[in-house]
Formats: C-alpha cells, sequence, structure tokens
C-alpha cells in the first residue's frame, strides 16, 4: 500500500513541528542562511497563536545589570533546577539572550527599551533573582508569521503530530492528524526540527 493511500503526503526540505517562538525562530534563522529551502511549520494551535511566549506576560529574561551570566546559571541550578539543569547549555543560553533580543527585534518584533537604547528591563520575581524581564509587544507571532509567509514558508494549522518518522537513526518526516475533521498527514522531510517545547496548559 502506498504512502498516499494512508493519508494526505507532504514533502518539504525542513519540517518544523511547531510554530510558536522557537519554531517561527528557528525558521527565520534558516531562510535567512538558505532563502531556497522549502519549509513547512505544523502546529495544533493557529499561526501566529502557538506556544506560549505570547500567552506568559510576553517577557523575555535578560541578565541584570551589574550581574554575569555564572551568577544567573547558578541561582537556577540552586533555586528552581535543584541541580537537574545542564548548566553549560544553560549558560549558553543565558549568555547569549542580549544578542537573541536584538535578533528578535530584527525579525520584526517591539522590544521596550530605554530612551539611550538600552533595553527595558523589567524587576524579576523574586526580587533577589540575578536576571530581569525584557516586556515585548503580544502579536509579535503573527508579524513573524507574514515575515515567514513572504519568504516562501508553508504553515498548516490545527495538526497534532503523532510520530517521529525515522531512517535509523535519520528523522526523515512525522506522521499527524487534523483536530478539525481527523485528516491523517505524512510528512516527508530531509530535516526535522521538533520546537513544541514545553506548552501544557489551554
Amino acid at each position: 500500500m502506498s504512502l498516499e493511500n494512508k493519508g494526505t503526503v507532504k514533502s518539504t526540505d525542513v519540517l518544523i513541528i511547531g510554530h510558536g517562538l522557537a519554531g517561527m525562530v528557528n525558521a527565520l534563522a534558516l531562510k535567512e542562511e538558505n532563502p531556497d529551502l522549502d519549509i513547512l511549520l505544523v502546529d495544533k494551535a493557529s499561526t501566529g497563536y502557538g506556544g506560549k511566549a505570547n500567552k506568559g506576560a510576553c517577557v523575555i529574561i535578560d541578565i541584570a545589570e551589574g550581574h554575569e551570566a555564572d551568577e544567573v546559571v547558578e541561582w537556577h541550578v540552586r533555586k528552581s533546577g535543584e541541580y537537574l539543569n545542564n548548566q553549560k547549555l544553560y549558560r549558553r543560553f543565558i549568555s547569549q539572550m542580549p544578542h537573541v533580543i536584538d535578533k528578535m527585534e530584527e525579525y520584526g518584533a517591539f522590544v521596550s527599551r530605554k530612551e539611550d537604547g538600552d533595553v527595558k528591563l523589567l524587576p524579576s520575581f523574586p526580587k533577589q533573582c540575578p536576571w530581569n524581564l525584557a516586556l515585548m509587544e503580544y502579536d509579535f507571532l503573527i508579524k513573524y508569521a507574514a515575515r515567514l509567509k513572504k519568504q516562501g514558508c508553508k504553515f498548516l494549522d490545527k495538526v497534532t503530530v503523532t510520530d517521529i518518522l525515522t531512517d535509523g537513526n535519520r528523522a526523515v518526516g512525522a506522521v499527524g492528524f487534523s483536530l478539525l475533521d481527523g485528516e491523517k498527514f505524512i510528512f516527508k522531510a530531509k530535516s526535522v526540527v521538533i520546537a513544541n517545547g514545553n506548552q501544557d496548559y489551554r
């Protein structure tokens, strides 16, 4: 039996599962590097409303003035991670945040800034944290989606991915179904990005 008899087959260079912040930024970065890539983003939500970045007060963590990345890592490891954090990865993440915020702005998001151009940081909670929060607009994912569509990226909404297709140790696609009518989908891809994060409410 052919794949076509098992569901709607969609082929792409890059399949991105999840089109919240992580998925869209991945797509934007990939298009920046290779504009000719065929990219398909699939999500169980609607384009511009996926994930939780635009639902959790729309803030981004950044290192507080007068503090260093190592202090942020240590605070998270001791206070919230119960020593289970991947410390090297988290240090890389927090060290890159100033660059990431600039890049998100370059992609079209509005980030609140002071008159001198520095990012306006809000107090963190709890107050003794060595990090602060940068405020963003709530609709930035809609702007990202519009930019990606202009660059030729395709979006498939209201489809939940249930399994990854593999060939040996390589991910070569996925399967899923429409939440609206149950239509089955088979995705074939040269590369697969899993960007469905930790959205676990609503």
